[in-house]
């Protein structure tokens, strides 16, 4: 989809990703979590993970403000 040169496709990735992350990491986040501490068993470390796939997700949603602007000024 990046090969199309317009910016509506861009925010098109963002949204995407922007649910995955919400709908799908933090989600299965809280829900691994609270497993794994029903379970009593190590549980911080999967948090951390868990977090950092999510930020990463975010951030890469982020990141194509500047690609969309560009597109946008024709570049």
């Amino acid at each position: 989809m990046l090969f199309v040169k317009s910016a509506i496709v861009v925010r098109i990735l963002q949204v995407g990703l922007l649910a995955g992350a919400v709908l799908v990491w933090a989600k299965s986040g809280f829900e691994y979590v609270a497993m794994r501490q029903a379970m009593d068993a190590p549980w911080l470390r999967l948090a951390f993970i868990m977090g950092g796939v999510t930020l990463f997700t975010l951030l890469s949603a982020w990141s194509g403000n500047k690609l969309a602007s560009n597109r946008n000024r024709g570049s």
